[in-house]
């Protein structure tokens, strides 16, 4: 698939397809999402809000540490991220 499929889904950035193929390996904090993009937490957290506002993830809040919050894909954002290969948004 392409970037066509990808702006069908909402994502309008390289670093929300980032944050979704990311996230396709496995669920991580928000803090760890944001240094591996290189970005501040303020940014993952409109990632986030956008993301989640499409269905495509949802946001855990850690039951042993609530100023940890884990991003985890829907099942609609692991299609998406099996739909659209990592070097789509190329």
């Amino acid at each position: 698939m392409s970037t066509t499929k990808l702006r069908a889904a909402g994502l309008t950035s390289l670093n929300q397809v980032a944050a979704l193929h990311f996230l396709h390996r496995a669920p991580a904090a928000m803090g760890v999402l944001a240094e591996h993009l290189g970005i501040t937490t303020a940014a993952i957290t409109g990632i986030a809000d956008a993301m989640e506002s499409l269905g495509l993830l949802t946001r855990i809040r850690s039951t042993r540490d609530r100023r940890i919050i884990r991003l985890t894909l829907t099942e609609a954002g692991h299609q998406l991220a099996k739909d659209t290969p990592a070097h789509a948004h190329h």
